[in-house]
């Protein structure tokens, strides 16, 4: 994984589709408006998530939320999904991913929902192959949807599952990006090693994209990846002081690209420096919002 290239920085704006750089945004900031950015002339590719981990203005301290956190399921409707991704690959341009409606893996969205990992997976499973269906059935096409297969488990042996279960749907996971989820928690642990190995063991040559993995993550999984995203910028900002061009213009630098930008740069040369990045502490003790 080149970052430079392959990390897909969150954005929350629309606006911000004109950023110079590959963005990654979700789709419910997307429904926010009916103006958007053409992305395909001659910008960065960009990637459309389901919503999984936005920002959302309803959510005082910034902590992510998803549609399972907030309702224990999905209120977005496939069909919803699939004409609003349609919008976008007409009106934006083509997205090189779409994330797909996945049930999340964490025990306290588990506790939330009342189900158990295999359920999870099989629903997420479910999920990737309706979405798809209706893609090819709406441009009645087979192989042009960008919705892309998600891994969903809590340990290693659980992800592999998951690939099993892909499989048995008949599923093909080299045929393009892969997603795998539930990570964001994990990246400070060895954890998230053992899982992307386990992965990649069980599937040679799989692409995949880390959703959520930043600095951290990078540093120990990061060749094994082939692409990443993170909004972990917004969170860094509303616990640091506004850009010094920032001042005065707004209190907290949580929706701006300057900043967002800046992040991404010491993103970057942090990940190219050989020291550990333990020195460049942020308020939570993990380096650039790691």
């Amino acid at each position: 994984m080149n970052v430079e290239t392959d990390f897909f920085l969150g954005i929350s704006e629309p606006r911000h589709l004109a950023a110079p750089v590959p963005v990654c945004i979700a789709h419910q900031r997307l429904q926010r408006t009916t103006w958007w950015v053409r992305r395909d002339r001659g910008l960065p590719p960009y990637m459309v998530d389901s919503g999984a981990f936005s920002m959302l203005d309803s959510i005082p301290d910034g902590t992510p939320r998803t549609e399972l956190e907030e309702h224990g399921y999905w209120r977005t409707d496939p069909r919803e999904y699939v004409t609003a991704v349609a919008e976008y690959h007409h009106w934006i341009g083509p997205p090189v991913m779409v994330g797909i409606q996945d049930w999340m893996c964490e025990d306290h969205i588990l506790a939330k929902t009342g189900l158990d990992v295999d359920e999870h997976q099989d629903r997420t499973t479910e999920n990737y192959l309706e979405l798809t269906a209706r893609w090819n059935q709406r441009f009645r096409t087979v192989g042009d949807s960008k919705f892309i297969p998600t891994l969903q488990g809590g340990t290693p042996r659980d992800y592999v599952a998951h690939i099993r279960k892909y499989l048995a749907a008949g599923v093909d996971l080299l045929a393009g990006p892969v997603g795998v989820g539930s990570l964001c928690r994990r990246q400070a642990t060895s954890e998230i090693v053992a899982i992307i190995r386990a992965i990649t063991a069980a599937v040679p040559g799989i692409r995949l994209h880390g959703y959520g993995v930043k600095t951290l993550g990078i540093r120990r999984v990061g060749h094994l990846l082939a692409t990443s995203d993170s909004e972990a910028w917004s969170v860094d900002a509303r616990h640091s002081e506004p850009l010094p061009g920032c001042v005065g213009t707004h209190k907290k630098c949580v929706s701006c690209l300057d900043y967002a930008l800046a992040w991404r740069g010491r993103l970057i040369h942090s990940l190219r420096s050989p020291e550990p990045i333990g020195g460049q502490l942020d308020l939570f003790g993990e380096g650039i919002a790691a």
